[in-house]
């Protein structure tokens, strides 16, 4: 590109994945909103899920949220009983936090939703879906790559 003129935002990768991001993440809320669940619910559903019984700062690491996005949204979950807290008596900031039965039935929920919704919208056969995949696993570790460098 010689000049600013030259730029096509539709030609413009990071341009094209902010859009993809926004219009994903607008999928995946209307997926939820029935459920009265948000996409914060849905990626601290997902970290507990994988990896069992999390603390505050692994659940803050693998979902990237804000802190007090996250402080509310688990206060929420746990207030509606999907989450079970078990507070570090000596520092009320350490806490371990698992899903209860409720929050197991939830997420199952959750994803049966999630998956029907994407898939009516995607209509991705078999190939594309692979190449797909193998695209963003690309993306994804070469942008990982450049953040830890």
């Amino acid at each position: 590109m010689d000049n600013i003129k030259d730029l096509d935002l539709e030609l413009f990768i990071p341009y094209r994945l902010s859009i993809v991001s926004r219009l994903a993440q607008a999928l995946l809320a209307s997926a939820l909103e029935s459920m009265d669940l948000t996409v914060p619910h849905w990626r601290i559903f997902i970290c507990v899920n994988q990896y069992g019984t999390c603390t505050l700062s692994q659940i803050a690491e693998f979902t990237r949220l804000p802190q007090s996005s996250l402080s509310r949204s688990i206060s929420r979950m746990n207030e509606k009983g999907y989450l079970i807290i078990d507070r570090d008596l000596n520092d009320k900031r350490n806490m371990k936090i698992e899903m209860s039965t409720e929050g197991v039935r939830t997420f199952e929920a959750a994803i049966f939703s999630v998956n029907d919704r994407c898939n009516s919208v995607l209509q991705l056969d078999d190939s594309e879906e692979i190449r797909l995949h193998k695209t963003l696993d690309y993306l994804i570790k070469r942008l990982q790559d450049v953040e830890n460098s």
